[in-house]
């Protein structure tokens, strides 16, 4: 690689379907948390860093790990709900909430079968978590909200065309973006009792030489900024809109050759902007802070440093905290780097 970024990577023992820093409310500094799948076991299992992170001459550093938790199913998708909580959802269509401590994880509670079609498990397909509330989809085609405080499914919204759905980003209290194999973005209201969308985002392209949807792979938002939504799709492109204009989407960029499997922000920092595909390749991305909401957004991206990871098999999933990024996938490896000040 010559993107000038030192980047430290280690072996894990299976693959990596999610990946996340972890809060450092937890007393455990410089620690994260993986989720597997495609083993026999498949497993939560919290990790320390790796020395070597910060500068020290252990190439061969591994992380350690500190508590493991096995959960049936391949583990899709996992995401924080507070700094010592996790929701994970499985291919068995269950959803899993555990308790993370510096050296245990334990299940607080599940609710097997979450998902079903014809009364046959169905696969969870993406978790998002927005306060003490949890969005699911599956492969039923159906997103679910439950509530943290009473252990409850709240809300059963079902795709108006019974499709797989398979990314979805809780963007506010009150709006949830779910993609189906369909192609576009929906939007719902979950205040209101109607099934059906309050504005779909279209991934149609603009460009001559392709046409149709392409299937919607990731969906993340600007953290201090949540009208300002990314999705990364199928064809390798990137695309954004602003909710307050969801008609207007930005110049359909397209910087990967395959999927988009992940888009993630630096957590204090959102014109730092990451992307990796289920080519092994990560992008670093740096956005203008004055840019115009009018315009086409991502015409006023002004670098790119990417690629920065260069691999051979997918990197599922991507984290950023105040100064690294951490990202992981299919090889096995934990690749983190530190994040570098203009």
């Amino acid at each position: 690689m010559d993107s000038g970024i030192e980047i430290v990577s280690a072996g894990l023992p299976h693959k990596v379907s999610c990946i996340r820093w972890v809060p450092e409310q937890l007393d455990a500094p410089n620690t994260f948390i993986t989720s597997s799948w495609d083993c026999a076991q498949n497993s939560v299992t919290l990790w320390s860093q790796f020395h070597n992170v910060y500068g020290e001459n252990d190439q061969k550093a591994f992380p350690e790990a500190l508590a493991v938790k096995y959960i049936p199913g391949d583990i899709v998708q996992f995401e924080f709900i507070d700094e010592k909580t996790i929701a994970c959802v499985t291919s068995e269509g269950a959803l899993n909430v555990l308790a993370i401590a510096t050296d245990m994880i334990e299940e607080k509670f599940s609710i097997p079968d979450l998902h079903q079609f014809d009364g046959f498990k169905a696969a969870c397909t993406g978790v998002s978590v927005y306060d003490r509330d949890v969005a699911t989809i599956g492969e039923d085609g159906c997103l679910k909200i439950v509530s943290m405080t009473v252990g409850e499914v709240l809300r059963t919204i079902k795709d108006k065309n019974t499709c797989s759905l398979c990314c979805i980003s809780f963007v506010n209290p009150d709006t949830v973006l779910v993609s189906s194999r369909c192609g576009n973005i929906d939007c719902y209201d979950i205040r209101t009792d109607s099934d059906e969308p309050v504005l779909t985002l279209s991934t149609l392209s603009k460009s001559e030489d392709e046409d149709g949807l392409t299937d919607t792979t990731c969906i993340s938002y600007q953290p201090v900024q949540n009208q300002i939504v990314f999705a990364g799709l199928e064809d390798g492109s990137i695309m954004g809109w602003d909710l307050r204009k969801p008609d207007i989407f930005s110049t359909h960029l397209k910087p990967h050759e395959s999927s988009v499997n992940a888009i993630a922000f630096r957590r204090d920092d959102p014109k730092r902007m990451f992307s990796g595909t289920e080519s092994g390749e990560v992008f670093q991305w740096l956005l203008r802070s004055e840019y115009s909401l009018v315009g086409d957004y991502f015409d006023q991206l002004v670098r790119s440093y990417g690629p920065v990871i260069e691999n051979y098999s997918a990197i599922n999933s991507i984290d950023v905290n105040e100064s690294h990024m951490i990202c992981s996938g299919d090889d096995a490896f934990v690749h983190v780097f530190e994040i570098q000040e203009e």
